[in-house]
């Protein structure tokens, strides 16, 4: 039959063993045989002592006794069966009593079967066990010198009802404990999912303005090493910081998506920031004009996550000047009011109606529905674009 350290209890990978209060598997063997052993006693001397008080009883013999400790040896022994112990402590105990052996606790282990079963969702076979258990009672009582009285019978009726209502509890226990780890398990892979999300939008717009900066100072270069070679430096250093920038932020970003434990990140960027993005598209000859220039008082009571969202939106804005819009200039405006932040970047470039989006803008949509924001994206009378975000700052406009 095996090793008996690796059996487990009747109730053993019911759906709520893994509930906090079920305790480990280790424990629940554990308690499964202390319950057992306690429940041999029990029944074996329960029953003996209540012999003595029952001289009409069929007096007690090792038939008798079999059937008082097939119950709780069914209990120990059976591992993980738990229709199959409820069938063999009822048929005991059906047995015993309708042959008309000494009434006493010969039901102990035939209820704690039956509750079991029930509450591990053996519903229906516990129902079937029980009307078997009580209908082989009336049936030997009835062809042995010992019938069961109505009254006795009435009895049995009401405590297999008992019992098996009282399995439901822990049933309906466990199905409301699954749902709430169900529940939960949702809420963290969504939480995860617009984590990764969010990581990969940092990483859209990281790598996109990088890019985008590193093309147009190499075209600096090439084009001052044929003429001014003397020059070049500038826009090779802009290179080499860009391109560095842009490797420990990717590093970073990776390391998270990757799992690879408590990973360092790196502040998150803040409206103060937007300065580092302007002098970086103003080293690669993009005339940028920002108001006001010192951005970084804008941010006193800002939240990080508006902060954070505002840098990308004008990060994105200035790499799709760059690379897309073939302009000279462009604008960028931050405004504080009392309810919301508004950031707006417009251009000089070539763009006509209508305005394809593609993934930069469709990033940045998404960034402002997140917070509550809202993206306004038209094409100027003049010519170019204009991106004008909206962030609200109260409390009632917050998403939760």
């Amino acid at each position: 039959m095996g090793d008996v350290s690796t059996w487990g209890p009747p109730w053993a990978g019911a759906p709520w063993a893994g509930a906090p209060w079920a305790g480990s598997a280790v424990r629940q063997r554990a308690v499964a045989r202390v319950v057992a052993l306690v429940l041999l006693v029990v029944q074996l001397g329960g029953s003996t002592a209540a012999a003595t008080r029952q001289p009409q009883a069929r007096a007690l013999d090792v038939a008798g006794y079999l059937l008082l400790a097939l119950g709780p040896l069914a209990l120990l022994v059976l591992p993980r069966h738990r229709v199959a112990v409820a069938a063999v402590a009822v048929g005991a105990a059906a047995t015993y009593l309708g042959l008309g052996y000494p009434r006493g606790p010969v039901v102990a282990s035939a209820g704690l079967a039956l509750v079991v079963a029930v509450a591990s969702g053996r519903r229906v076979a516990a129902w079937l066990v029980a009307g078997c258990g009580y209908a082989l009672t009336l049936g030997l009582g009835a062809v042995s010198d010992h019938p069961v009285g109505l009254g006795a019978a009435l009895a049995a009726a009401a405590w297999l009802l008992v019992l098996l209502l009282v399995g439901e509890l822990p049933r309906r226990r466990a199905e409301q404990f699954a749902a709430a780890r169900r529940a939960r398990a949702a809420e963290q892979e969504a939480a995860v999912g617009e984590e990764r999300l969010a990581l990969a939008r940092d990483l859209h717009d990281t790598i996109g303005h990088s890019l985008s900066l590193i093309a147009v100072q190499a075209g600096v270069a090439l084009h001052l090493l044929d003429e001014h070679p003397e020059q070049a430096r500038p826009a090779l250093t802009a290179i080499r910081d860009a391109s560095r920038d842009a490797l420990e932020e990717v590093r970073t970003v990776l390391a998270v998506l990757r799992a690879e434990g408590d990973v360092p990140r790196t502040p998150a960027p803040a409206l103060g920031d937007v300065k580092v993005l302007v002098a970086q598209a103003r080293a690669g000859g993009l005339q940028v004009d920002l108001a006001p220039e010192a951005v970084g008082d804008l941010a006193i009571g800002v939240p990080g996550p508006v902060q954070a969202a505002a840098y990308r939106v004008v990060q994105e804005s200035l790499t799709n000047v760059s690379r897309h819009a073939g302009a000279a200039s462009a604008t960028v405006r931050l405004r504080r009011g009392p309810a919301a932040l508004e950031v707006e970047v417009s251009d000089d470039g070539t763009a006509r109606a209508p305005v394809s989006e593609g993934r930069g803008l469709l990033g940045m949509r998404e960034r402002a529905r997140a917070l509550g924001g809202t993206v306004d994206v038209a094409v100027r009378p003049s010519g170019g674009l204009r991106v004008a975000v909206r962030f609200p700052l109260t409390p009632e406009q917050v998403p939760a």
